[in-house]
């Protein structure tokens, strides 16, 4: 007799004997071991037997399975790479007197870059940093703003700014890093970091430029800074201390020259004061007249000296911080930008992102996108 069937995969009929009118199809069973012999539909896919389709299924759930599996492990492996602050490099900062300070020459060897600099990275300190470059040629990024690296030039890294370099030549120099702590003379008559231009957050530029007869009499200051420090004589925390306060005092009357403003002596320390208190609180206070009552003064005044001085109102500062902040966390981290809004107590994601897009007129990702592709910092 002939039985029809239909081939399910090809929707095809096709024509099929049986041995035996009247008995339903079943496997024939093999004359020596009486198991049952597999068969092949006629017309069919030959992956189409007896049994194939719960194999079938079996089978794709374990290859899911192992898919899963594997999705899983490189998720893990990327969760365990992922970079959740931005590298600080002041583990190995040596102490003078239990006062950090260091002071080497340029270019450094490769076992000092893994101690204070890997210079192609970006990073940030919790010490302030001065370079001074005799020679050589490259670009310092400084909270992602490029300055050249260049021969008679002063570099001022702040703590807490971001930055790393792209050396096109080996630069020759010194570099001198130190805790704000070691300004502070036993006299009242001390200087604070704030106080100085230099050494800012934002606003200020970080670079001097020098001519060949000021680079000269500054790199003669930090010389006898350097043989000091090596000499390891006693009393050498005074000495570095006053040598280090000569060379700060000098350099700023050289900012001060290049960068003449208008104001008092007085208003110009107040606006510095300001801009240090922004830095270092700007998460947690945005509000000016907090600034205003911590300077001792009303906010009314505080905005115009400010505004005067620096051209831009203490809001607009105060948000700039904040952007600022924003860019060194997108750029060097993986957190989310829900997970950097609560990291500077924004309470709403949604509110940060509008926030972000507004001051910079991109969304979260694609000003992280931008950053990094723009400084080829890409973490792909």
């Amino acid at each position: 007799m002939q039985t029809a069937a239909v081939c399910q995969d090809k929707g095809v009929m096709t024509i099929m004997k049986d041995e035996k009118p009247g008995k339903a199809l079943h496997p024939q069973r093999s004359a020596k071991t009486g198991k049952p012999q597999e068969r092949r539909y006629a017309g069919c896919n030959r992956n189409h037997e007896q049994g194939f389709s719960g194999d079938r299924d079996n089978m794709a759930v374990m290859e899911n399975a192992r898919r899963i599996d594997q999705t899983g492990q490189r998720r893990s492996e990327a969760n365990k790479k992922k970079v959740r602050r931005i590298p600080v490099r002041d583990l190995l900062l040596p102490t003078i007197g239990d006062l950090p300070f260091d002071v080497r020459k340029l270019p450094l060897n490769p076992d000092e870059f893994n101690d204070i600099e890997q210079t192609d990275v970006p990073h940030r300190h919790q010490f302030c940093e001065i370079i001074h470059v005799t020679a050589g040629e490259g670009i310092h990024y400084i909270d992602f703003e490029s300055h050249p690296l260049r021969k008679d030039s002063l570099y001022f890294i702040s703590p807490g700014q971001v930055h790393f370099h792209d050396f096109h030549f080996a630069v020759e120099g010194h570099l001198i890093v130190f805790k704000s702590d070691f300004l502070i003379l036993p006299s009242a008559n001390h200087i604070q970091h704030y106080e100085l231009s230099f050494f800012r957050r934002v606003q200020e530029s970080p670079l001097l430029v020098l001519t060949k007869e000021q680079s000269a009499g500054i790199g003669a200051l930090i010389q006898t800074i350097y043989n000091e420090y090596c000499a390891e004589e006693r009393d050498r925390v005074s000495m570095l201390r006053a040598y280090l306060h000569i060379m700060i005092v000098q350099a700023q009357r050289l900012y001060d020259a290049a960068h003449a403003k208008e104001g008092s002596a007085g208003e110009s320390s107040m606006v510095r004061r300001f801009m240090q208190l922004v830095s270092e609180n700007f998460s947690r206070e945005r509000s000016v007249r907090s600034y205003a009552d911590s300077l001792g003064m009303n906010a009314n005044h505080l905005s115009e000296v400010i505004k005067v001085l620096t051209g831009n109102p203490p809001g607009a500062i105060i948000r700039r911080q904040i952007v600022l902040e924003a860019k060194r966390l997108l750029a060097v981290t993986d957190l989310t930008a829900a997970e950097i809004g609560y990291t500077m107590n924004f309470e709403d994601p949604s509110y940060f992102c509008r926030f972000l897009k507004r001051e910079t007129g991109l969304s979260p990702s694609r000003l992280r996108r931008h950053i990094r592709e723009k400084y080829l910092l890409s973490r792909e």
